[in-house]
């Protein structure tokens, strides 16, 4: 997994996380698991999956549903993974635009 910095404040911060292969999918996301297993953040698009975890757009949307009381499908929050590399990464106006290994 790879994490593309958007923003470089704390509080504002939002970041792509690209996930490279259908086998990380199955290991951290579990799509096909049940919905207390799977990950709520797990996204595609054209170019394939991502992890929505610090995405602002998907958070305000999750916000929005759970207020209109159609909560997502899946509902673990995150992988072990993509939470410890999100604890220990020191955010910073120098990050804005760099590409992090997860």
């Amino acid at each position: 997994m790879k994490a593309v910095i958007a923003s470089s404040l704390m509080s504002d911060s939002d970041c792509t996380i690209v996930i490279e292969s259908e086998a990380e999918v199955e290991e951290h996301c579990k799509p096909t698991a049940a919905p207390e297993d799977t990950c709520v953040y797990l996204g595609m698009n054209g170019a394939g999956w991502q992890c929505q975890f610090q995405s602002i757009r998907f958070m305000m949307y999750k916000s929005q549903r759970e207020s209109e009381g159609n909560p997502m499908t899946a509902k673990r929050e995150g992988c072990q993974r993509v939470l410890d590399w999100f604890k220990t990464f020191e955010w910073g106006v120098d990050k804005l635009g760099t590409v992090h290994e997860i």
